[in-house]
């Protein structure tokens, strides 16, 4: 642990990316059989592999020693669906399952004003119905938590001022789309959303989303969004690992004795 605590502390004098991937090199390598290992398995229709690092440091901050598995590249929907997969092969402790709406329905992220109103109600209800079905064929298979992603607004909504005013505008359609999966799938057990609207409301949008590299790479997350969700991940596999902190706080006094207890 002095080893682990060292790097980290290396890191946080000057808690730069490139000290993050650095610091996340020399975690691994560190043997300490004392750590209790999460296995954590990503399925995507994105490029995530950059969250890789700010995971594994995040896990050894909590205690923890990470396995991680990312699923191939947009393929989530067959590898849930294959009992015979890596996912299921794998074991995991936490599934992650973080669909973009714009590669999931390219209709509402990218082509939105040319659609008409019974499209694009049908387009919406077929992207909560592949995240919900896609979480219970999991369930089915795993009894790891599952942390499901939403979707984020664009920065530059369809429709401009316009749009923006309108209940059926873009902006308005996708926070109707957050509201219906969360329905969908709170009712299955032991399943979240990671709310990453409200990620990027606190790293701001253009801070935390990166347009070069989603059309380059399909890597649409900035560092700073990407350390955020880290830590949402690692906020789950923390308490599922018996590593949360828990502090109970009672003021007793005149409640289970007469009397102040420090004077007395």
């Amino acid at each position: 642990m002095d080893e682990i605590r060292q790097i980290l502390n290396w890191l946080y004098a000057d808690p730069s990316a490139t000290r993050v991937v650095a610091a996340a090199g020399k975690l691994a390598r560190v043997s300490d059989a004392d750590l209790p290992e999460v296995r954590i398995a990503i399925l995507r229709n994105v490029t995530l592999e950059p969250v890789r690092p700010y995971i594994q440091v995040k896990c050894y901050e909590a205690g923890l020693k990470p396995v991680l598995m990312f699923g191939g590249f947009n393929t989530a929907p067959q590898e849930a669906r294959d009992p015979a997969s890596e996912l299921y092969t794998f074991k995991p402790d936490l599934v992650v399952i973080a669909l973009r709406l714009t590669a999931l329905t390219p209709e509402i992220g990218e082509r939105f004003t040319l659609l008409a109103p019974d499209a694009i109600e049908r387009l919406a209800a077929d992207a909560v119905n592949e995240l919900h079905g896609m979480t219970r064929i999991v369930r089915s298979q795993s009894s790891a938590p599952i942390l499901v992603h939403n979707f984020e607004l664009p920065l530059f909504p369809a429709g401009g001022l316009q749009g923006v005013q309108s209940p059926t505008g873009q902006l308005n359609v996708i926070r109707d789309l957050n509201r219906r999966l969360l329905a969908a799938i709170s009712p299955i057990g032991q399943t979240f959303v990671v709310d990453i609207e409200h990620l990027l409301g606190q790293v701001g949008y253009e801070t935390g989303l990166d347009d070069r590299n989603w059309h380059q790479a399909r890597a649409p997350y900035a560092l700073p969004l990407l350390d955020k969700l880290a830590a949402e991940y690692v906020r789950i596999a923390r308490a599922l690992k018996g590593k949360a902190r828990k502090c109970l706080v009672l003021d007793c006094d005149n409640t289970l004795w007469g009397g102040i207890v420090g004077e007395d």
